[in-house]
């Protein structure tokens, strides 16, 4: 589900959600943990990184100055819940649910073909898995996190 709200022209409030209930019927497989040649029903497991909910929430709000230019101001919160790395739901691969903020402000020359935006990623600094994968014997073998806190400016031209 995702809205997008326009009060008024300069000021846009946008967001979304998703609900995801998945979970195996009938899967039937091996368990590389397990010495031997051991089927394990995993029916009523969730499949890896398909957390039930995700969510996001942003508002922008555009300042018309003076000398025909534009400048966007803009902030964005997204959620993404409780999420398992492997299709047995066990520990330690279990992603906890979190937050990220991030935030923008843009220039453009409303006569002009060009822009300019200074922004910011995971303003709070979250240091949550994106994935894991791990070994035979269970070891986890790689991690993946999601972005640290970034900051950047961005150019942009259309043409």
């Amino acid at each position: 589900l995702s809205s997008r709200w326009s009060p008024i022209p300069e000021f846009v409030v946008s967001g979304g959600v998703a609900y995801t209930d998945a979970q195996f019927s009938d899967y039937l497989t091996d368990d590389p943990l397990q010495f031997g040649n051991l089927l394990v029903q995993l029916q009523g497991n969730t499949p890896q990184l398909s957390p039930e909910w995700k969510g996001n929430l942003g508002a922008q709000y555009t300042f018309v100055l003076s000398g025909s230019s534009e400048l966007s101001v803009g902030a964005n919160a997204s959620y993404v819940g409780k999420q398992f790395f492997d299709e047995f739901n066990r520990d330690p691969f279990v992603g906890d649910s979190y937050t990220l903020y991030d935030s923008n402000v843009t220039y453009r020359p409303t006569s002009e073909a060009w822009s300019v935006s200074l922004w910011g990623r995971n303003l709070s600094n979250e240091t949550e898995f994106a994935d894991l994968s791990y070994s035979a014997l269970g070891r986890v073998t790689s991690k993946k996190f999601i972005n640290p806190r970034t900051y950047g400016v961005s150019f942009n031209y259309n043409f």
